[in-house]
């Protein structure tokens, strides 16, 4: 006949579980940290995409056209330096280059470089 053992363990223990319950925190932490970072580029490359399919007369009207989209698609992070735009030929170049620093955790930081170009017609 085979004997069960009725006092053996099963499961996690309490310390396991609150180990599994940081890591877990740290990374839920980190991605609500990070996912509005790239959410914010992706509307940057979005209005830049849109932009890039219009003709302008002048620089001045490209930037016009992308300070205005930026604020309806609540893109914080890119200021009116972060914008450069020259002209090639006809159309205009329009290069975007900026940092998100967010604050983590006390006095870490989570640092995103971003950069997109594009050529309007």
């Amino acid at each position: 006949m085979k004997y069960i053992n009725l006092n053996k363990q099963k499961g996690m223990s309490l310390g396991i579980f609150i180990i599994v319950l940081i890591i877990a925190s740290i990374g839920a932490i980190f991605a609500m940290k990070v996912v509005p970072m790239y959410i914010e580029y992706s509307s940057v490359k979005k209005t830049l995409n849109d932009v890039s399919k219009e003709s302008f007369d002048s620089a001045g009207k490209v930037r016009e056209s992308i300070q205005k989209r930026f604020s309806m698609n609540y893109v914080d992070s890119v200021t009116r330096e972060d914008i450069e735009i020259t002209k090639n030929g006809k159309a205009y170049d329009v290069y975007v280059f900026y940092y998100v620093e967010k604050p983590l955790v006390g006095n870490l930081s989570i640092v995103g470089t971003f950069e997109y170009e594009v050529t309007t017609q």
